[in-house]
């Protein structure tokens, strides 16, 4: 399975769970916009972009915040911004879970969000997925 259609999966995953949940979801037109879907929801449009997550060795899953293209043959990843979009939604295709993550909670452009607690106890700056979890109201 290539990259893009793991993308178009985890799309498809976020907004049939969003219809579900009574969104009205917005397709933007042509296929390199810096967001995939927006919601209209209490006058305010949400640009969200989705991305798929992994499973990681250490108890968590990870997802990247940057997309890829070429030039001169050459990758070049682009982050995202908040000018550009304002949710991630993360579709973790092994559970067939969806999680909502803010812009403003990404610090890097690999973040993970833990399944279980950090073995040594560590707390501070540890994103628990559980947290993120889409139960049906964006953040």
């Amino acid at each position: 399975m290539t990259t893009k259609d793991k993308g178009d999966i985890a799309e498809a995953m976020v907004l049939a769970v969003l219809v579900e949940h009574g969104y009205t979801v917005l397709i933007p037109w042509g296929d390199n916009k810096r967001y995939d879907l927006a919601v209209d929801f209490d006058g305010k449009i949400y640009r969200i972009q989705c991305k798929t997550a992994h499973r990681t060795k250490d108890g968590c899953i990870r997802f990247q915040t940057y997309s890829v293209t070429t030039k001169d043959g050459k990758p070049i990843r682009m982050k995202y911004d908040p000018s550009q979009i304002d949710i991630f939604m993360v579709y973790w295709p092994e559970e067939k879970r969806v999680y909502t993550v803010p812009i403003s909670d990404v610090t890097s452009t690999d973040p993970r969000l833990r399944l279980i607690p950090t073995k040594n106890g560590q707390s501070k700056g540890v994103k628990m997925a559980s947290q993120y979890e889409f139960n049906g109201t964006l953040r």
